[in-house]
C-alpha cells in the first residue's frame, strides 16, 4: 500500500479485518524494515487499532496508518514464505545478525 494522506473507508476496514482475523498468529517480533523493529507487536497492534478507529480522518495520523498496511504487507509476504525485494526468508525477526553492538569500540 502506498503512502496516502487519507485511506478510503474500504481500505480501513480491510486492514482493521485483516489484523483481527489474524491477531492470534502476530509474532512477538517484527523487523519490518532497516530501522523498524517492533518488540512487542501482539501489544502494539491494539494502539494502531485505536488510531485507524479513532484517528482515521486526520491526516495527522497517516504515518501510523500507513505503518499498520506495512505490518500487514510484510507479515503477508512473510507467512507465505517470504522473498520480497526487501525481506529476506521467511524468518519474522532478523535477531543477532542486524542488531547492533553498541557496547563494542
Amino acid at each position: 500500500m502506498d503512502f496516502k494522506k487519507r485511506y478510503s473507508e474500504a481500505e480501513l476496514t480491510d486492514l482493521l479485518n485483516w489484523f483481527e482475523a489474524h491477531k492470534d498468529k502476530l509474532p512477538d517480533e517484527l523487523q519490518l524494515d532497516e530501522a523498524t523493529r517492533f518488540t512487542h507487536l501482539k501489544s502494539t497492534y491494539p494502539l494502531y487499532h485505536d488510531i485507524i478507529t479513532l484517528h482515521k480522518d486526520n491526516p495527522t495520523y497517516s504515518a501510523q496508518i500507513h505503518q499498520a498496511f506495512k505490518i500487514r504487507d510484510k507479515l503477508t509476504v512473510l507467512w507465505q514464505g517470504g522473498n520480497a525485494a526487501t525481506d529476506q526468508p521467511a524468518t519474522l525477526l532478523q535477531a543477532a545478525e542486524t542488531t547492533p553492538d553498541y557496547g563494542k569500540a
